[in-house]
């Protein structure tokens, strides 16, 4: 199985680069998607869908991430 991911991300600042990542309750993170954020996603948000291979029975949770690790939100599903 896999998972889809649509995500708003707002608050970032312009020239971040950042991921969308799957967390499963077993295992490493799975890139669903990166971005650079730009002008117009600093001031408006940036929307997102990407997908992971990630069982959605096993998925723990979904975070928003720098390339440099720094995590910026995690949600649990």
């Amino acid at each position: 199985g896999w998972v889809r991911v649509h995500a708003v991300v707002r608050g970032v600042r312009a020239g971040e680069r950042c991921q969308i990542l799957a967390v499963p309750r077993h295992g490493e993170p799975v890139l669903v998607g990166s971005w650079l954020v730009s002008d117009k996603g600093a001031q408006d948000g940036t929307t997102l869908d990407g997908s992971a291979l990630v069982a959605p029975d096993d998925l723990q949770s979904v975070q928003v991430v720098t390339t440099e690790g720094r995590k910026l939100v995690s949600v649990s599903v």
